[in-house]
């Protein structure tokens, strides 16, 4: 590229330089926004929370039953296998990445990572504030 400056390795400064405009600290509110962004993470973060590890069904069973209280309607086997799909395939992988949770693919287990305090202290304010006291009203606020 013309006018690109390099350093003594022949790499582009412009490209070393290029920092992500919004870190993934513990700290940052956008962090903690994006964690808890899908009902379904928050399900899977209050369950860890509460339990510890725990394998991916039985994750699955939880954030169904909960989807079904919420929704008032029955879900058929289907439903909880595409909520199992969901999980292991999109939510806990994007919890994972951020260092929420760690996740064995091959034992299929979910349990706390590094950065799971911050984000579950979170969640538990805001239900707090919003006066979340049983898991209906929580499906109701989370919806």
């Amino acid at each position: 590229m013309t006018g690109d400056r390099f350093d003594s390795e022949g790499e582009s400064l412009a490209r070393k330089s290029a920092a992500p405009l919004l870190p993934q600290r513990t700290g940052c509110p956008d962090f903690v926004f994006d964690a808890l962004n899908d009902r379904r993470r928050r399900v899977v973060c209050r369950m860890l929370a509460e339990g510890g590890e725990q394998n991916v069904t039985a994750l699955a069973a939880s954030v169904a039953a909960a989807e079904r209280q919420l929704l008032s309607h029955a879900e058929s086997v289907d439903g909880c296998e595409r909520v199992y799909t969901s999980l292991y395939h999109q939510h806990v992988p994007k919890l994972a990445s951020m260092k929420v949770v760690s996740f064995d693919s091959d034992g299929g287990t979910v349990s706390p990572g590094e950065r799971f305090g911050p984000v579950v202290d979170a969640l538990g304010a805001v239900e707090t504030a919003l006066d979340c006291s049983d898991a209906a009203e929580r499906g109701r606020i989370d919806g």
